[in-house]
C-alpha cells in the first residue's frame, strides 16, 4: 500500500497512522456519505472501470472537507485484478462554489416564478443581427425607417425568442399556461403601442444596456393593459443580447387611479366653471364615458314638487330617452334610486315600469348611483355598457356622483337665482312698460312678452276675461308659436261647473292651477275657446288668476308641448307677473270705460248741439248715425221713424249695411224686434242675429259678419212713439246697462228732435203763409204807387227783377236776396208823402219843389222803420239816391258808406229809367243806356258793381 505525503495535509492524519490503520480512510467518511462509500467499494470490485464520486470526510481536527474520489483498478499482465489505485482531491472550495451557484439558481428560479411582476426571459440576438443587417444595407436613420415601415417593426418583433415567462406574465395576459403565452407572444406584442415597440427596438439598435418605457399592451381579447417595461443585460451579454430579463409591470390600476384623479380634478374644475346645467352635463357625460368606456350615460332628475322624475340628459345608446317623464310612484323608481350607494344592475335583471324605456336601456349593464347633496335626493346618474361592469370602480363612481350632485345642487341654486333675478328684472321692466300705457292691446302684448321672457320655449300664451254677470269667459288675447292670433271670432264660453274645467276651477278657487296632462274633456273645453287650436301640440299648462282687489278679471294661461313642464317655482314666478298685468288690465279697462263715457257724453253733446242748431231732422239723424258708427264696437246703425198716419216704422238713416232694392222700406208695429220694441215701448236685445233679429234690413245685407249683439231702442216723447233706433254690436258688453242707458238717452234726445221738427214744420208753414201775405201786401203797395205815378208804371217790378239778378251775380244769397227784393219793390214808397202837385207836375220842378221831392227817401224810412218785418229792407228805400262821389241825397253818403243793396239798386234804377219812356223823352236804346252807365261809373255809381252789371248785360 502506498500513501502519498499529501494525505496528512488533506486529512490531518499522518502516513504512519494510515499505515497502522488501513481502514482509517473509511472511518473518516462523513456519516451521511458512508452508504455512498460502501456502494462505490462494491462497484469498483465488480467493475474493472474507473469509479469516480464525491463524498465528505471528517478531518482529524473535526472539520468537514469534500473530496473527489477517483478509483482505478490495478491488473496484471494477464488482466487479473490485483488491487486499485485511488486518488483523492480536496474539492471543498470548488464544491462550495458549485453549491452556491446552484442555490443561487434555485433562488433565481423561485423569484422568477413567484414574482408578482410579469417577467420574461428573451433572446434579442435575432433582432440585434437584423438591425445590424439594416445598417449594413446603408439604412442610417433606423427610427424613421421603422416608423415608416410597420412591416419591418413586425419583422423585428417576430425575431424575438421567448425563453421563459413566469406565472405573473400568464395572469397579466390571461393565458392558461406558459406555452400558450409563448406561442401567442407575437400577436400580443404586434398589437402593442407602436411607439413603445419602436423605442425598445431602437434601444437594441443603439447597444443599450437597459431600456425603460411605458405604453399600452393588449390581451388577446383586445382589452388594453397599461404597462411599464424594463429590461437589462449583463456586460458579457451586451454584444449578443441572447439572454435578456424583461419585466412588464401592470400599470393599469395605477393609471386608472391616476386617470380617475385626473377625471375627478377635471370634472371638479369643469363643474366649478360651468355656467349652466347643460354645460356641466356635457363635461360629466364626456369624462365618465371616456373613463369607463361607457356606451350610454344619463342623468335622471326629480322635479321640485317630487311628483315626477325626468331623463334630463342622456347620451350614447340612451340619447333618445332624453325628456321621458315618469311618475315618482312608477315601479322603476327603485331601479333609479336603490339606496345611497352605487349599484350594478345586470342586463338580465327584470325592470318593472309603466313606460317604454326601449330595449337599449333594458339590455345593457348599468351602474345606478343616486345624486345626493345637502341631504336632498336630486336624482340619479346612470352608466351603461355593453360589456360587463364587474371591473368598474364603484368608489370612483360614488366620488364622481358626489361631485356631480354638489355641482348640480350649486348649479340649480345658481340657475334659480339667476333665473329669479332675470324674471324679477323682466317683471320690473314689464311694470314700467305697463305703467306707461293704457292701451289694453299693448297691455296684453307686454304681458305675453314677459311670459315668453320667463319661458322662451313654451308653446302658447292666452289671456281670458271673465264676466261675473253673465258667467261667460272670453279669449281676449292669444299668441301661439310667437304668432299673434286674431281672437275676435272666438266665441264666449260659459263657465263650466266646479271640478269640470281648468279655467273655471281657477275662477272658483281664485288659486293657480298646474295641469300636467290634459284629459279629452279639458281638450274639448279648450277647443270651445279656440276652435282652431291644435291640441295635439299641447301637453301641459299653468293657469294664473288675474285678480285686483278681490275682483276676478280672468286668467293668464301658459301652455307647453311637453307634459309635466310646469312646477310650483314657475307659479311663484308667474304670480307677480300676473298681478302686475292684472293691475294694468284693470287700469286700462277703467281708462277705456272713462274714454267710453267721455265718448258717450261727447256723442250726447254733439247730438244735442245738432238738435239745437239745426231744424232739419235729416241732418240730426245723420249726425246721430255718424256719431254712433264712430264708436268702435258699434258696427251698424239703423233709424226707423214712425208714421202716425200709416202706423208704420219707415226706414230713414243707416250705417254699416249693404242696402239692396229687395229690402222693405217699412215694417209694422209688433213685426220683428224693432216693431216689438216700438209696440211695447221698451228696449229689446238679442245675441244671435240670424236666428232672433228681424229688422228692416235683412241679416244677409249686413256688411260685417262679426256681430255679437243687437239692441232695438224705442224713441218715445211725451208717451208717444216717434221711432226705433237699431244698433248692431261687436261685443256683448255694449248690451250692459250703462250702454243701454246711453242709447235710451240718445233715443230720448232724438225723439225730442223729432217732436221739435214737427213743431218747426208747423211754425215754418205758418211763417211761410204769413210771409206770403206780407209779400203780397208789398206787391200791392208797389202797384198802388205805380198807379199813382203813371210815368213809372211797371218800373218797380222791372227794377226789382233786375236788381235781384245783379245781386245774385255778385254772390248774394237767401235772405239777402229776399230783403233786396222787398227793398226794391218799396224803393219809392216815400213818394206816398209827396203832394200830387209836385209828384205829377208835368213841367220841371222848382228848387223849392225839389227840396220836397228829395224828402221821399226820408219819408220811406219813417214809414217803414216801425215795421220790424221790413227792418233789413230799408237800405234801398232810404239810400238809393246816394251817389258814389257823395253828391247824392238825403244824407250825402259816399263810396262804401252807401249800403251795398242801395249801390246795386242804383245801377238797376238808372238803367230801367233810361230804357223806359218818360213824358219828357223817349226810351234810350240798351247800348246808349249802358254807355251812360259807364260814364257815371265812379261818380254816381260803384265802378266794381258796374263792371259786374255790364258783364251780366253782355257788355
Amino acid at each position: 500500500m502506498y500513501i502519498s505525503p499529501s494525505v496528512e495535509r488533506v486529512t490531518g492524519y499522518s502516513i504512519n497512522e494510515f499505515m497502522k490503520n488501513p481502514g482509517l480512510l473509511q472511518e473518516m467518511v462523513h456519516p451521511l456519505d458512508k452508504q455512498l462509500s460502501y456502494d462505490h467499494s462494491k462497484i469498483r470490485k465488480s467493475t474493472l472501470g474507473v469509479v469516480q464520486f464525491k463524498l465528505r470526510i471528517i478531518k482529524k481536527d473535526g472539520t468537514v472537507r469534500w473530496l473527489e474520489h477517483i478509483c482505478q483498478p490495478v491488473l496484471d499482465n494477464t488482466g487479473v485484478y490485483r488491487g486499485h489505485y485511488a486518488t483523492n482531491y480536496d474539492i471543498t472550495e470548488q464544491h462550495l462554489a458549485e453549491t452556491t451557484l446552484i442555490e443561487s439558481e434555485k433562488r433565481y428560479r423561485s423569484l422568477f416564478e413567484d414574482s408578482s411582476i410579469s417577467l420574461w426571459e428573451e433572446d434579442f440576438s435575432g433582432i440585434k443581427q437584423y438591425l445590424d443587417s439594416l445598417r449594413a444595407r446603408g439604412i442610417e436613420d433606423i427610427r424613421n425607417y421603422l416608423l415608416s415601415h410597420p412591416e419591418i417593426v413586425d419583422e423585428c418583433v417576430s425575431k424575438a425568442r421567448i425563453l421563459d415567462v413566469n406565472k405573473a406574465a400568464q395572469a397579466l395576459y390571461k393565458m392558461p399556461d406558459k406555452s400558450s403565452l409563448i406561442n401567442n407572444a407575437f400577436r400580443i406584442f404586434s398589437m402593442a403601442d407602436p411607439i413603445l415597440i419602436v423605442d425598445e427596438i431602437m434601444a437594441i439598435a443603439n447597444d443599450a444596456d437597459a431600456y425603460d418605457g411605458e405604453g399600452t399592451n393588449y390581451d388577446l381579447d383586445g382589452n388594453p393593459i397599461d404597462v411599464q417595461l424594463h429590461w437589462s443585460i449583463t456586460q458579457e451579454e451586451k454584444d449578443r443580447y441572447s439572454r435578456v430579463l424583461v419585466s412588464i409591470i401592470d400599470m393599469t390600476a395605477r393609471r386608472k387611479r391616476e386617470r380617475s384623479l385626473e377625471v375627478i380634478s377635471a370634472v371638479s374644475a369643469a363643474v366649478r366653471t360651468a355656467k349652466t346645467r347643460v354645460e356641466m352635463m356635457d363635461v360629466i357625460s364626456d369624462q365618465i364615458t371616456r373613463l369607463f368606456n361607457a356606451d350610454a350615460w344619463a342623468a335622471v332628475l326629480i322635479t321640485d314638487d317630487k311628483k315626477y322624475y325626468v331623463v334630463d340628459y342622456a347620451t350614447g345608446l340612451w340619447e333618445k330617452l332624453t325628456g321621458i317623464t315618469l311618475d315618482a310612484d312608477d315601479p322603476i323608481y327603485t331601479t333609479f334610486f336603490p339606496d345611497a350607494m352605487p349599484v350594478i344592475v345586470n342586463r338580465d335583471d327584470h325592470i318593472s315600469t309603466r313606460v317604454n324605456l326601449e330595449d337599449d336601456f333594458a339590455y345593457i349593464d348599468r351602474v345606478v348611483c343616486p345624486l345626493i347633496a345637502e341631504d336632498q335626493v336630486l336624482g340619479a346618474m346612470l352608466i351603461g355598457r355593453k360589456t360587463s361592469l364587474v371591473d368598474i370602480d364603484i368608489d370612483l363612481v360614488h366620488s364622481l356622483s358626489n361631485i356631480f350632485a354638489v355641482a348640480l345642487y350649486r348649479t340649480n341654486l345658481l340657475e334659480k337665482t339667476r333665473l329669479y333675478a332675470d324674471h324679477m328684472t323682466a317683471i320690473s321692466t314689464l311694470g314700467r312698460r305697463l305703467s306707461q300705457t293704457l292701451n289694453l292691446e299693448e297691455v296684453y302684448d307686454y304681458l305675453a312678452k314677459g311670459v315668453l321672457q320667463i319661458f322662451p320655449t313654451i308653446k302658447s300664451v292666452y289671456v281670458t276675461s271673465f264676466d261675473s254677470v253673465t258667467q261667460y269667459q272670453t279669449c281676449e288675447y292669444a299668441i301661439v308659436n310667437n304668432k299673434k292670433l286674431d281672437v275676435s271670432t272666438y266665441p264666449p264660453v260659459q263657465l263650466a261647473p266646479p271640478g269640470m274645467g281648468t279655467i273655471s276651477e281657477v275662477a272658483y278657487t281664485r288659486q293657480p292651477l298646474i295641469v300636467d296632462e290634459f284629459s279629452e274633456y279639458i281638450r274639448g273645453l279648450m277647443r270651445k275657446h279656440n276652435p282652431n287650436m291644435n291640441m295635439d301640440d299641447i301637453q301641459s299648462s299653468v293657469i294664473i288668476p288675474l285678480i285686483v282687489k278681490d275682483e276676478f278679471l280672468g286668467v293668464l294661461q301658459v301652455l307647453s308641448d311637453k307634459p309635466h313642464y310646469f312646477t310650483q317655482m314657475d307659479v311663484d314666478l308667474l304670480f307677480p307677473l300676473a298681478s302686475t298685468g292684472a293691475i294694468a288690465i284693470k287700469n286700462s279697462r277703467l281708462f277705456t270705460e272713462t274714454q267710453e263715457q267721455l265718448k258717450r257724453l261727447a256723442t250726447l253733446h254733439t247730438v244735442d248741439t245738432a238738435i239745437s242748431s239745426s231744424l232739419e231732422l235729416k241732418v240730426t239723424l245723420n249726425i246721430l248715425a255718424n256719431e254712433l258708427a264712430a264708436i268702435p264696437g258699434f258696427l251698424a246703425i239703423n233709424v226707423l221713424l214712425y208714421d202716425t198716419t200709416r202706423q208704420l216704422l219707415e226706414f230713414s238713416v243707416s250705417r254699416g249695411f249693404a242696402i239692396s232694392g229687395e229690402n222693405p222700406t217699412s215694417i209694422r208695429l209688433g213685426e220683428g224686434l224693432a216693431g216689438k220694441a216700438a209696440l211695447e215701448g221698451k228696449v229689446i236685445t238679442c245675441h244671435d242675429i240670424d236666428k232672433e233679429c228681424v229688422s228692416i234690413i235683412k241679416p244677409g245685407e249686413l256688411v260685417k259678419d262679426e256681430f255679437r249683439g243687437y239692441a232695438a231702442v224705442p224713441m218715445i216723447n211725451k208717451g208717444q212713439i216717434k221711432g226705433v233706433l237699431e244698433v248692431y254690436f261687436a261685443d256683448r258688453k255694449y248690451q250692459e246697462d250703462e250702454w243701454i242707458e246711453f242709447l235710451e238717452t240718445l233715443a230720448g234726445q232724438v225723439s225730442i228732435a223729432i217732436d221739435n221738427n214737427l213743431l218747426v214744420q208747423q211754425l215754418q208753414r205758418s211763417n211761410l203763409e204769413l210771409t206770403l201775405a206780407y209779400d203780397s201786401t208789398l206787391e200791392g203797395w208797389s202797384k198802388a204807387l205805380d198807379l199813382r205815378d203813371r210815368e213809372t208804371e211797371g218800373h218797380s217790378r222791372r227794377v226789382t227783377e233786375l236788381t235781384v239778378r245783379l245781386a245774385e251775380a255778385l254772390g248774394l244769397m237767401d235772405q239777402d236776396l229776399v230783403n233786396i227784393r222787398r227793398g226794391s219793390l218799396l224803393h219809392d214808397i216815400g213818394k206816398m208823402g209827396i203832394p200830387d202837385s209836385i209828384l205829377l207836375k208835368e213841367g220841371p220842378l222848382t228848387p223849392e219843389e225839389w227840396v220836397i221831392m228829395r224828402k221821399h227817401p226820408v219819408y220811406a224810412f219813417e214809414m217803414l222803420s216801425p215795421i220790424t218785418y221790413l227792418s233789413k229792407s230799408l237800405d234801398i228805400p232810404y239810400c238809393h239816391h246816394e251817389h258814389w262821389d257823395g253828391r247824392g241825397y238825403p244824407r250825402g253818403l259816399k263810396e262804401e258808406q252807401i249800403p251795398l243793396a242801395a249801390r246795386i239798386f242804383a245801377i238797376a234804377d238808372v238803367y230801367d229809367s233810361l230804357v223806359s219812356d218818360r213824358p219828357y223823352r223817349k226810351a234810350w236804346t240798351k247800348e246808349k243806356a249802358l254807355q251812360q252807365i259807364r260814364e257815371e261809373s265812379g261818380t254816381h255809381l260803384d265802378s266794381r258793381i258796374v263792371d259786374v252789371f255790364l258783364h251780366m248785360m253782355g257788355q
